[in-house]
């Protein structure tokens, strides 16, 4: 009879049927993936008012700034 502070060592057979599941649900993921049974990801197309003006980089002051600038001024 086991003690109760005595804790069980992992076995070496729990291990390799550990590391089995593990490989075959990967496995399965990755044929799950290539096969195409996930649903398809939707592209959505940039607008043409989008490619029209091109994104501003760096600081720029806006109107709304501006105000916020007025009404922080003391």
């Amino acid at each position: 009879m086991k003690d109760a502070c005595e804790v069980e060592k992992p076995s070496r057979r729990r291990f390799l049927q550990t590391l089995l599941s593990a490989g075959g649900a990967t496995v399965a993921g990755i044929a799950v993936a290539r096969a195409g049974w996930l649903p398809e990801q939707r592209v959505v197309a940039p607008s043409k008012k989008a490619d029209a003006t091109p994104p501003a980089t760096g600081y720029h002051e806006t109107d709304h700034i501006r105000r916020y600038y007025e009404t922080a001024r003391m």
